[in-house]
Order: C-alpha cells, then sequence, then structure tokens
C-alpha cells in the first residue's frame, strides 16, 4: 500500500453524472457519463437559437457548496461553449449551466400615418419566439382603403373590425421595423 501510495498509484473513486447533469431552458449540456474524482474532464453547453450567454458559466453543486467555472467558446462555433472540470469530492450534486437568457428584439411601430391611428406604437422589446400585437385604425375625411403595413418590407395582413385592424407579427426571432403607408385626404 505505502509503495503505491508514495507513487500516486491509488484507485481514484469514479462516479456517475448521468443524474448530475442539470438541465436548463436555452441549453443543451453534455460530457462524460462517468468520471474519477480529481480527473479533469470536459463538459459543453450548446445554446438552442434563441438563447445568449453572455459570460458562459456552469455551477458544481458539492452539497450545499457551489463552484462556478467559466468557459469559453468552442472553436468553429457561434453556441457552444466548452468547461474544463475537475470533481474534487464525491458528494457532487449537480452540474448546472448558469447564465442563459432569452434573445429580446425590439418591435419599431411608427407613431402616426396620414389619415390613420396607430395604438401600440413605439419602440417595444420582445423576448424571442413571443408575439407582438398593434391596432391602426383608418380616421374619417380620408379615403377608407385597407392600410399597407409592412414588416421589414413584407406587406403583413391584419384582422378587420369595423375601421380598425389589428395586427399580429408571431415568433419573432429578430429586430422587427413595421411601416404604415397613409391614406389620402377624401
Amino acid at each position: 500500500y505505502n509503495l503505491i501510495k508514495a507513487r500516486g498509484l491509488l484507485a481514484k473513486s469514479e462516479i456517475g453524472l448521468g443524474n448530475i447533469y442539470k438541465q436548463v431552458d436555452g441549453a443543451i449540456l453534455d460530457g462524460p457519463t462517468k468520471v474519477f474524482v480529481g480527473t479533469p474532464f470536459e463538459v459543453t453547453v450548446k445554446l438552442q437559437e434563441g438563447y445568449t450567454d453572455s459570460v458562459p458559466k456552469v455551477q458544481i453543486m458539492y452539497g450545499s457548496r457551489p463552484v462556478t467555472v467559466t468557459g469559453t467558446k468552442k472553436s468553429g462555433t457561434n453556441d457552444t461553449y466548452v468547461f474544463k472540470i475537475t470533481i474534487d469530492s464525491e458528494d457532487v450534486t449537480s452540474i448546472t449551466p448558469t447564465s442563459v437568457n432569452k434573445n429580446t428584439y425590439t418591435v419599431s411601430v411608427p407613431g402616426s400615418a396620414t389619415g390613420l391611428s396607430i395604438g401600440n406604437s413605439g419602440n417595444h422589446s420582445v423576448t424571442h419566439g413571443n408575439s407582438f400585437t398593434f391596432t391602426v385604425t383608418k380616421q374619417t375625411g380620408y379615403t377608407q382603403k385597407t392600410p399597407v403595413v409592412k414588416v421589414n418590407g413584407t406587406q403583413i395582413a391584419g384582422v378587420e373590425s369595423g375601421n380598425t385592424y389589428t395586427y399580429t407579427i408571431s415568433g419573432i426571432t429578430g429586430n422587427k421595423i413595421v411601416t404604415i403607408d397613409g391614406q389620402s385626404v377624401n
């Protein structure tokens, strides 16, 4: 035993990590299913579409003692981070990505258009995948043609109810600029 200990050949404890990895919305954590205590290994976190990680981190919990590890971007990718980890004891309870956030985008709706009243105008922050709704109401004294509304240059249809049209931009995955053509005076 002393000769083995002196040469550093003592068997290290192997621990299973299958139930230790904790997934969070927007990130897929992957790594080995078994490791030896004290032996370095790598895990990766791949961000799902619409999520960012400004400072990529994972938290390792040893009972109630947290240890945070900062990762680096995997070469050749925009959405995958690598974390070099060494488990220092057998009481590890979880490894969890900690700084994953949904992207937010700006929807810009003009404040006015000739002969039209625009509801919900201005710049609005919208979370990735969500929808945004605004209204356009035709004013009296102007032509009563259907308003021409475009989002990033593509015309969209509204739902008509009297003189008001309701427009919904669904599944937002980037900034949106709304343009609205005005009406002519009767």
